[in-house]
This record gives structure tokens, C-alpha cells and sequence, in this order.
């Protein structure tokens, strides 16, 4: 084997080993890019749901009707950089408790705001308005103690859908939709 041969041969290895390893080094540059972002939405929205239910926790059913639109830009705002207002929805629902004994827990206000066609999880209609069994029965008016345990809940809900902005949500099958989209939604409860 003379020089020439061996050049020929260590370049046509070379690139075949980058022809390999790009592919591999694509793919987890596009994993850490759009899982990064996807983490950070989830992060914001699950903050802007527990800031919100805290918040509007302090309000009475009739002062957040009123005060809803300020509250509710101020969400809108600390969700920065999502764009609530086109890719999400918030839904704030205020469940007040059973005062008498034929009575039964009511959702007493519901105030919206986004663009994302979701449908909120707590509703007159929804088996215990939406909340778990266990939260519910503490909105029954109890006989024992002639109120119900807490007077009411407050439900704070985030949606936004996040799109994937490199290739790699095509090439991951149920995760995202055929958009190369997924919903993110979180749900607090004061």
C-alpha cells in the first residue's frame, strides 16, 4: 500500500464518520433547543396558574367581575414571553359552597381570556364542577357543623399551546400533533 492509497482511504473514512455523526449531533442540538423551551413554557404557566389562584383567591365573587380585566392583564403580562393572548387561554372559576342544607356548590363566576379554543375543566355542568371528590364534599353543607368545612375555591387554569420550532416534533410520534404543536395546561386550586 502505497501514500496515496492510504489518503484516499483516511479521507473517504473521515467522511463517512461525519456523515454518522452529524445526523446524531443535529438531533440533540434540536432535543435541547425545543425540550429547553418546551420546560420553560411548562415552568411559566405553572407559575402564572399558582400566581393567578393566589390572587384571585383574595377576591369575592362579586369584586372579580369587576376587577377581572386588571387581574387578568397582569397574568397576561407575567406569562411574558407567551403570547397568552393568541396562543393561550386563562380561566379563573369561582366555586362558592353550599350555605344551606337543600343547596349544592355552585361555580358563582368564570372570567376568561386568549385565544386558544379550550374548554375549562370546572363548570355547572361537570360531575363535582370539575374538582376532585375529595375537594367537593368540603363545599357540601354538613348538618354537624351547619356550614360547609371552607367557603369556597378559587381554580385557576393556564392553557397555551406550544409549537415546536425545530424538525424534531415531526420526528417524535405522539408527543406533538401534526402541526408540530403541543397544549400545555396547568390548574391551581386556593
Amino acid at each position: 500500500m502505497n501514500l496515496s492509497e492510504h489518503n484516499f482511504n483516511s479521507k473517504g473514512i473521515a467522511a463517512l464518520e461525519f456523515a454518522l455523526v452529524v445526523p446524531i449531533v443535529l438531533i440533540l442540538v434540536f432535543g435541547v433547543i425545543d425540550f429547553g423551551r418546551l420546560i420553560n413554557a411548562r415552568f411559566i404557566i405553572a407559575n402564572v396558574s399558582y400566581e393567578g389562584g393566589n390572587l384571585a383567591s383574595r377576591y369575592r365573587d362579586i369584586k372579580i367581575e369587576h376587577e377581572a380585566q386588571s387581574l387578568l392583564d397582569l397574568l397576561v403580562i407575567s406569562a411574558k414571553p407567551l403570547d397568552i393572548d393568541n396562543l393561550g387561554k386563562i380561566i379563573i372559576s369561582k366555586i362558592r359552597a353550599a350555605d344551606f342544607p337543600d343547596e349544592q356548590p355552585t361555580v358563582a363566576v368564570q372570567v376568561e381570556r386568549g385565544g386558544l379554543n379550550v374548554e375549562s375543566s370546572i363548570g355547572n355542568d361537570k360531575p363535582n364542577l370539575g374538582l376532585s371528590p375529595e375537594l367537593y364534599n368540603h363545599l357540601v353543607f354538613k348538618e354537624e357543623n351547619g356550614t360547609s368545612d371552607i367557603l369556597g375555591v378559587t381554580v385557576v387554569e393556564v392553557f397555551y399551546k406550544y409549537n415546536s420550532i425545530t424538525p424534531l416534533g415531526n420526528l417524535i410520534g405522539g408527543l406533538f400533533s401534526e402541526d408540530r404543536s403541543l397544549i400545555l395546561k396547568s390548574r391551581s386550586c386556593f
